[in-house]
């Protein structure tokens, strides 16, 4: 009986779930054009709300400022990267591991346009760029998954590891943001520095 009711209760919510899931992208994609045409630092929450058709107070339950709704929509995208990582071979090389887990991570962003839009405000906006890097830090993505991954690895390690990772991860994220209307493929650009960088390595 118990589990029944459970299963009927996880099957009202899956509805106002994905109706919550509707609600915060359409605030973000107004928030996006809002930021865009106006700018960020001369959008207002008010404006946002407006636009969202939705209260301030609605607002403020789904991002707790305006810099979350950009920061988010990044940081969901990036946070990918430690699933993408653990789905790696087991018999692959920690380098190469890194470098084709983040290449997946970037392959999946050029395909959802809001985060390349969010990129796009993003890097031209101080405030959130500083913002991207403290929540994008090695520490804060990818530590633990390398520790889980690779359980021989000592902090040491581990904490290199992830900053390769996260190194490899921004730079390509950062030129989308730049660059959404040049051809240059930023998977590829993101190999072509991790070749570089490892030929580097073996040449010292």
């Amino acid at each position: 009986m118990c589990q029944t009711g459970a299963v009927v209760n996880s099957i009202e919510r899956r509805p106002a779930e994905r109706r919550r899931e509707r609600q915060r992208q359409h605030i973000v994609d107004s928030a996006l054009t809002l930021f865009e045409s106006h700018g960020f630092d001369d959008t207002s929450v008010d404006q946002i709300a407006d636009a969202s058709d939705v209260s301030p107070r609605t607002f403020f339950r789904y991002f707790p400022s305006k810099q979350d709704v950009v920061l988010d929509t990044v940081v969901d995208a990036v946070a990918k990267l430690a699933d993408r990582l653990l789905e790696r071979p087991d018999d692959e090389p920690i380098p190469d591991a890194l470098c084709e887990a983040a290449a997946g991570v970037v392959a999946d962003i050029t395909e959802v346009e809001r985060v390349e839009r969010a990129l796009a405000v993003m890097v031209t906006t101080p405030v959130l760029l500083a913002g991207f890097m403290e929540r994008t830090s090695a520490e804060e993505i990818l530590v633990d998954p390398i520790r889980r991954r690779w359980p021989h690895l000592g902090d040491l390690e581990a904490s290199v590891a992830a900053t390769m990772g996260a190194a490899l991860l921004r730079h390509p994220l950062l030129h989308i943001g730049r660059c959404r209307d040049e051809a240059t493929d930023p998977v590829d650009l993101l190999r072509r520095r991790f070749a570089i960088s490892r030929r580097l390595w073996s040449d010292g």
